[in-house]
């Protein structure tokens, strides 16, 4: 593959050695037709060319031949620079061609075909890189697709998740309306289903709020200095019984503090809620989840890590994905897929960083980095709500 620079040249002399090669043929040419034609001809050449560069008359005759030498030479030169040009239109305006073409397929949502390069690198480079800019916006369109068909699945699945709580709390409010429950035993038993069902459709109107926060970009973030030590400690008690409830074991190991970091107290915690849940949901029987933080320059890094089933290699490249989750995750884990995306946006809200290592079959460890941030003095001798 060569430069068009580099292409243009070599025209250019290739121009330049056929026009002087066809000089030389027709000249040669000429010489043996007139030659051949006319008696003593070689003398008659010669007084032909000083008739030419003369400008004397006296042989007419001999003039005829270097004028049809002179206009075959012209004719030639042309035939050959025109051949050369339709060379040059084949390699470099027929890419472009092709390129304001795809424009227009690209214009009208046509994004199913293939741009093919040229033998000229800057051409060639383009065309690369406008296919590179069709796959980005085919690939744009499928998750457009994609995402529009995993939001309706996900409201079709919270409309039916929530019509089962709904029935439950009616029937129970008809039965303590009605009298079935005569008793305070059963008024009682009726109530805390009610107040259980309520709760149920508490963490669904839940859900469908952080659907709508992610939908419109309008999650709300009220920054303060908080000190990530005694906070952790705090939540690490909360957790572990959560985690004991489901019959898993609980670890907690937090660095030494102060660990000063301006953050939204309810956001952060919403974020390792969902962090937290997801070991607790995805993991094996028996097993372990580790909440863990290491202090650094640049920051403090947090950990939670399980000891269950572990991701695969493209479902942790899409575990971000809004309504992502993996196949053995949706037929036997309940979920809708927006707790990673919610702590991404809660991550990047606080400057933050998070990612995910994971091996099938080997657990999972999610990593939050977050910056820290020495308060004012002030705030800093203050005690930490």
């Amino acid at each position: 593959m060569r430069s068009l620079r580099s292409r243009y040249i070599s025209i250019g002399i290739t121009m330049v050695v056929i026009f002087a090669a066809i000089l030389l043929l027709v000249t040669f040419l000429m010489m043996l037709f007139f030659t051949l034609v006319e008696p003593a001809g070689s003398d008659r050449l010669m007084e032909g060319l000083y008739e030419l560069f003369s400008g004397e008359e006296s042989l007419k005759g001999s003039s005829g031949y270097f004028i049809l030498w002179g206009l075959i030479a012209i004719f030639l030169a042309f035939l050959g620079s025109l051949l050369l040009c339709i060379r040059l239109y084949r390699i470099t305006v027929r890419p472009i061609a092709d390129l304001r073409d795809a424009a227009e397929k690209i214009s009208r949502g046509d994004l199913d075909f293939d741009i093919v390069g040229s033998e000229d690198r800057e051409i060639s480079e383009l065309c690369n890189a406008f296919d590179a800019i069709r796959i980005r916006l085919k690939e744009n369109a499928l998750r457009e697709v994609r995402s529009e068909e995993e939001r309706k699945l996900f409201m079709a699945n919270l409309s039916h998740d929530m019509r089962t709580p709904v029935a439950t709390i009616r029937g129970y409010t008809e039965g303590l309306r009605d009298g079935i429950a005569n008793t305070p035993e059963k008024q009682s038993q009726y109530l805390d289903v009610i107040y259980n069902k309520s709760l149920v459709l508490q963490r669904l109107l839940d859900n469908l709020q952080e659907y709508s926060e992610l939908e419109t970009g309008r999650m709300q973030f009220c920054m303060d200095f908080v000190d990530l030590k005694p906070y952790l400690e705090d939540l690490a008690e909360e957790y572990r019984q959560d985690v004991t409830a489901a019959g898993l074991r609980f670890e907690c190991e937090t660095p030494q503090g102060p660990l000063w970091c301006k953050a939204d107290r309810d956001k952060l915690k919403r974020l390792l809620d969902n962090l937290i849940g997801n070991a607790i949901k995805y993991n094996k029987e028996g097993g372990l989840v580790r909440l863990s933080g290491e202090a650094s320059e640049n920051g403090l890094i947090l950990c939670v890590a399980d000891s269950g089933r572990g991701m695969k290699e493209e479902d942790v490249k899409r575990a971000f994905d809004p309504f992502f989750r993996g196949d053995k995750a949706r037929s036997n884990v309940k979920g809708y897929g927006l707790g990673l995306l919610i702590a991404r946006q809660i991550a990047d809200a606080h400057r933050g960083k998070i990612w995910i290592n994971s091996k099938e079959g080997e657990g999972t460890q999610v990593f939050l980095h977050l910056p820290l941030e020495a308060p004012p003095a002030a705030e800093a001798q203050a005690p930490n709500a």
